[in-house]
Formats: C-alpha cells, structure tokens, sequence
C-alpha cells in the first residue's frame, strides 16, 4: 500500500526494527530511507532514479559524505571492503560497479531486504546477516 505525505512523497514501505522505524519514500525521482528513532527522524540514503534504475552518479552527488568515502576507496585502489551497516546499500552498490569486491555487514534482514528491493543493492554486492547471537557483543 502507498501512502501520500505532503501530497508529494509516497511511503512504499514501513518496516519496525529493534530501535526505531525505517519507511522508504519516494518523491519524483528521489528515493529515500528514513530511520525514525526516540531522537527524531534521519534521513539515512538518498538515491536518483533514472527509468526505474538507480544512477550511481547522480546519487553519489547528493550524499557529499559516501561521494567522499567512495573516492578515497578508489584512489587508493582498494581490491576488497568490509561495510559494517548497510543502509540502503549505495556505498556498497558504487564500490562494487568499480570492480571493488564488497562484503556488507547488517544487523537487521529487514534493511537488506529494503536495500535489495528498493535501493538496487547490487548482485556483487555479498551481504551478511549477523547473527541474532552475536548481536548483543557487537
């Protein structure tokens, strides 16, 4: 079901995690994940869709801080990373569309599934879930 806010951004999805809410929205070409937590609402990634596809480019401009870490990765020419949360899986999915080997850390299947079915996580992308035993010592 979607839901219309300010008449323009649609909610595609609510999902409860262990400290708060994610919802991802949309408006026009913008795709975005809120994190919702006891200190107000985040905005966590941000990404430009062009013909239902997500453009690296274009999304790595409007995040100044994963273009920044994006670019050091590069020019050090790293071969393989280790990404400890995942977001919506944009620093992964660039890193990845360099040829960077990337393995993605999250704590929540939820977020991976949000980030594979709304943020185009990349196939080359391997995410690892951590397991619910381990998440009290991490």
């Amino acid at each position: 079901m979607v839901r219309l806010l300010h008449a323009r951004r649609a909610v595609l999805a609510t999902v409860e995690v262990n400290d708060g809410q994610l919802r991802v929205t949309s408006v026009g070409p913008l795709r975005q994940l809120w994190f919702q937590g006891k200190d107000g609402q985040h905005l966590q990634t941000e990404v430009v869709l062009r013909d239902g596809q997500v453009d690296l480019r274009r999304s790595l401009r409007r995040t100044p801080y994963l273009n920044f870490m994006a670019a050091q990765l590069r020019s050090a020419d790293v071969k393989e990373v280790l990404v400890c949360g995942l977001g919506g899986g944009l620093l992964p999915h660039v890193l990845s569309s360099w040829g960077i080997q990337v393995l993605a850390l999250e704590r929540s299947g939820e977020v991976l599934d949000l980030a594979r079915r709304f943020f185009g996580l990349a196939p080359a992308v391997t995410p690892l879930e951590i397991q619910k035993n381990l998440r009290g010592r991490l």
